[in-house]
């Protein structure tokens, strides 16, 4: 059916502008999302920084924490070794002292003894 009339090219037209709109609010939308996009990506690029940042810190304080753990593990064999030591110390001591405890028993024994000796023929004086 072919037609000489105006209907059929305005119906194009009318179709093209439609379309010429259709692609306008697309670029625009597209342009929009571009934009965001590009903000995003700015942001994203800030925080991959700070956690560089972070990272670099975190490995400071594990090194120092690996550092200060060997420390530690040090200090605690040497005090083992000084409790030990310790021990062997208050050990000696409690000998020690339980051998001049039976030596005092024995001295007095002998003062005891040597006393009767002397005051058997003497008599104690009365004051």
């Amino acid at each position: 059916m072919a037609t000489n009339g105006k209907r059929p090219r305005d119906l194009l037209a009318e179709r093209i502008n439609r379309l010429e709109r259709q692609g306008g609010e697309t670029n625009k939308r597209l342009g929009e999302t571009n934009k965001r996009l590009d903000e995003t990506n700015s942001r994203l690029d800030e925080t991959n920084k700070r956690l560089d940042q972070v990272v670099a810190i975190l490995g400071s304080i594990a090194n120092t924490l690996a550092g200060q753990g060997r420390e530690l593990e040090r200090h605690s064999q040497l005090l083992q070794v000084l409790t030990e030591r310790l021990d062997r110390f208050a050990d000696m001591v409690i000998i020690g002292r339980t051998r001049d405890t039976e030596r005092m028993g024995e001295l007095e024994q002998r003062v005891g003894a040597l006393e009767r000796q002397v005051f058997r023929g003497v008599p104690p004086s009365s004051s």
